[in-house]
């Protein structure tokens, strides 16, 4: 990005309300995901059903880490 651009960014930023701030950070997060959801629709269907499995295997060995502590706590509970 241009250094004089970047600078200038910076500038309007500055004067911004804090209000106008706000509003500006939200407008750009909403633009963030936008822009990942049509990322992720450009991809191929092999390449998203790969990474679905991927998560998913990550999804079972975080709750299988999980399980044990969460029966402990039931049982606790139950005790209690």
């Amino acid at each position: 990005m241009n250094v004089r651009l970047v600078d200038s960014l910076i500038q309007i930023i500055r004067a911004l309300s804090v209000t106008e701030r706000k509003l500006l950070d939200s407008q750009l997060a909403a633009s963030r995901q936008s822009l990942q959801f049509q990322q992720w629709d450009q991809i191929s269907d092999a390449e998203a059903a790969a990474l679905k499995a991927e998560f998913a295997q990550e999804d079972v060995v975080l709750a299988e880490a999980l399980l044990p502590d969460h029966l402990t706590n039931l049982q606790q509970q139950d005790c209690a």
